[in-house]
């Protein structure tokens, strides 16, 4: 009879370290790709128009990585039906139901039917993407929680970085479009948004790591906080404590005192801090509050209020993802790349029977990550924070049409959904 074929005693751990290498390259990419899409959208004279703005707008280089992180694990064996399969009945007729609507509104009714059917691709890619992501860390016997998360801060800390050094080196900064044309995105809120969910990641590791280095993560609090509080955004600065208050709420854990108070402090100490930094515009900065006092909505009430009338007119098919713009623009005047929240972008986007399937499977999502959170605080804590983190911003803003925030709540969600992470705190 034949011998069966056994591996040798070299070549397991030469297989792990195949294998860990493919998690580490795998988040490390992920969590810079918010600098890589600033690098890359890089320029000092304001351009708007062209490649420049389709850049910007539709996360190309953000995308191109997304996809290559697919890619890596669909080498190292990820089969994406064995995921589809893994869902429940009901999230696969969510998940079909809503295929079908955003497919017939792309395909028929959408007017660009090109962006249309970009966007809907987009957003099959994110599922893939956390596909990819959970597999790669269902194969890693090591897989270090803290140094996944470490990973997402050092990656937006770098971020941050590289948009400071941008605003201290404009030529001309008295006529530099500020509002519009920071790199990476297509306008400072939008900046802000995609930093305050990985900002969760120095709350997680400060609230629920046994590490030595709990003021590295305090000073990592302060720095993020002081950029969102000079962007002047307060969708970005609420959705941020909200995630983190909730998913303590949610998870009923207290961290221990001396950390909650580095946090509270770093948190307010940046408040306070951004008060002193030099302001481009009217538009930045914490006293914007202030000004917003008497529109505290930023005009969001017209936008619902036009995007109502507009579902109305096509309840049950949409009028095809990515149209908002051109569409609004033209009939009401609207300059806006969505409806500023998430439920009525979905119904607009798909109608109400896709958009209520897709609400259906966010829902779910939500439900498997409360269930999970309690088994591993440090995954969980991160995993819950920014998932509410992500839907308190996309009440009041476009967290949940941007690829790039999806993207990092996805990296933050990934290690949640494996069983054996029981003891992540190490």
């Amino acid at each position: 009879m034949p011998q069966m074929a056994t591996a040798s005693p070299a070549a397991i751990p030469t297989h792990q370290a195949r294998v860990d290498t493919v998690w580490k390259t795998a988040i490390w990419l992920t969590a810079f790709l918010p600098f890589i899409q600033a690098i890359v959208t890089w320029d000092y004279d304001g351009r708007m128009e062209g490649m420049w703005f389709a850049l910007r707008h539709y996360s190309f280089p953000a995308i191109i990585g997304e996809i290559a992180i697919i890619m890596i694990a669909i080498r190292s064996g990820m089969l994406p039906s064995t995921y589809m399969k893994s869902l429940s009945k009901t999230a696969m007729a969510a998940l079909l139901l809503w295929a079908i609507f955003a497919l017939f509104s792309s395909l028929f009714i959408a007017d660009n039917r090109a962006v249309s059917m970009m966007t809907l691709i987009r957003f099959a890619l994110h599922g893939l993407f956390l596909a990819a992501l959970i597999h790669m860390v269902r194969q890693a016997r090591l897989f270090s929680p803290i140094q996944w998360l470490l990973a997402i801060m050092a990656g937006i800390l770098a971020y941050i970085a590289v948009l400071t050094l941008f605003a201290l080196t404009i030529p001309d900064p008295a006529n530099f479009p500020w509002m519009q044309r920071l790199p990476s995105a297509t306008n400072i809120r939008q900046i802000a948004n995609i930093i305050a969910i990985p900002a969760i990641a120095p709350f997680a590791l400060l609230f629920f790591s046994n590490g030595k280095h709990k003021w590295s993560y305090a000073a990592a609090i302060f720095a993020l906080t002081l950029f969102i509080a000079w962007s002047g955004s307060r969708g970005a600065l609420f959705g941020m404590v909200t995630g983190t208050i909730g998913a303590l709420i949610l998870m009923r854990r207290i961290p221990a005192y001396s950390s909650i108070a580095a946090a509270t402090a770093s948190f307010f100490c940046a408040l306070l801090a951004s008060l002193a930094l030099s302001l481009p515009t009217g538009s930045f900065g914490l006293f914007r509050f202030a000004n917003k006092a008497q529109d505290i909505t930023s005009g969001r009430v017209e936008i619902w209020i036009n995007t109502i009338t507009e579902i109305g007119k096509s309840p049950w098919t949409g009028h095809g993802a990515g149209s908002f713009n051109v569409n609004m623009h033209a009939l009401h005047g609207i300059d806006f790349n969505h409806p500023h929240n998430f439920i009525l972008q979905f119904a607009y986007d798909w109608g109400i029977v896709g958009g209520a399937a897709i609400l259906l499977l966010l829902a779910l999502f939500g439900l498997t990550i409360v269930r999970s959170a309690a088994k591993a605080p440090l995954t969980g804590f991160a995993a819950l924070a920014g998932f509410l983190t992500l839907l308190t911003i996309s009440m009041v803003d476009g967290a949940l049409f941007y690829p790039l925030t999806i993207m990092m709540v996805l990296a933050m969600v990934a290690p949640v959904f494996i069983s054996n992470l029981h003891q992540d705190t190490k």
